[in-house]
């Protein structure tokens, strides 16, 4: 039972090893994002998650979203930022739909929608009851902002 039991403890202990290198890699988000809340005491990461929340909280869409991203490029912090708001959006609003690009594309890891330039057009938010148009925007800075608008 006690080699069992060290055994267990042993196996533990590597696989915690193995997922905090696997965090702490020197390109990885989750890295980056413990640094700027932890070292700088800088907020943002965590605020764009519970910000996110809160939108949704204080109004609530009538129909469906759709999302849109400006001033995000395909670097590997600008493609989690937007992978993080989109599902946050998603878990906040189900079962309602939130579409960030054309129907049928599949969003696997969230940010898919950053290589599509697709701009729907009235009818196609009427057609998938889109009520609502979030614009996430990302400054020079790094500052990410919103705004939101109704569909017509």
């Amino acid at each position: 039972m006690k080699i069992k039991q060290n055994v267990l403890i042993s196996f533990l202990i590597v696989m915690v090893i193995v997922n905090l290198s696997i965090l702490f890699q020197e390109n990885s988000f989750v890295r980056r994002v413990l640094w700027r809340v932890l070292i700088t005491k800088d907020p943002a990461p965590l605020l764009l998650v519970t910000a996110t929340d809160e939108i949704f909280r204080q109004h609530p869409p009538e129909g469906n979203i759709f999302l849109k991203f400006k001033g995000f490029d395909k670097s590997y912090e600008h493609k989690n930022y937007a992978s993080i708001i989109f599902f946050r959006i998603n878990y906040a609003l189900y079962p309602k739909r939130v579409f960030a690009c054309e129907k049928g594309r599949k969003i696997i890891r969230g940010f898919e929608f950053i290589e599509s330039p697709f701009e729907p057009d009235e009818k196609w938010f009427s057609d998938n009851g889109v009520s609502d148009i979030i614009i996430f925007s990302r400054d020079d800075s790094g500052r990410i902002s919103y705004t939101g608008e109704k569909t017509k």
